[in-house]
This record gives C-alpha cells, structure tokens and sequence, in this order.
C-alpha cells in the first residue's frame, strides 16, 4: 500500500505508466485523515485500513475481554 500513500500524500506515482494508472484509480476509493487511511465505503461511513498486526491486537482484545465466552 506505500505507493497508494505516497500518491495520496504528495502526488508521488510510480514510474511504469500501468502501475500508475492502477494506483490513480486506487485512490479515488480511500483517503488519509489525521494520518491515518480510510477506505470509502458506498453504504456508510469511511472506514479505517489497519495493518495486520493490528488485526491480530483487536481479536486477541474481543476474544479475551469481558464478552469473550460470547464472542
């Protein structure tokens, strides 16, 4: 996703024409807000990208809070 990022950041595109292209068309569905990204949903809000590390800390937190027996 860094090329994404940069594009977004600072209108940085790739050299490959095709990978540019990929990426412009890419962009139109997320945006960064307070450096984070977000993925533009068509039926709600935006929603935030999180790295698969990330992933992992939430469901180790739901599967081992208080609702863990429910969850």
């Amino acid at each position: 996703m860094t090329p994404l990022i940069w594009y977004l950041e600072a209108d940085i595109l790739p050299e490959d024409r095709g990978e540019a292209r990929k990426i412009k068309n890419q962009a139109a569905r997320y945006c960064i807000s307070q450096e984070k990204l977000y993925w533009r949903s068509f039926s709600c809000p935006y929603l935030r990208c999180i790295t698969p590390r990330e992933a992992t800390r939430i469901l180790v937190e739901l599967h081992e809070g208080d609702c863990g027996s429910h969850s």
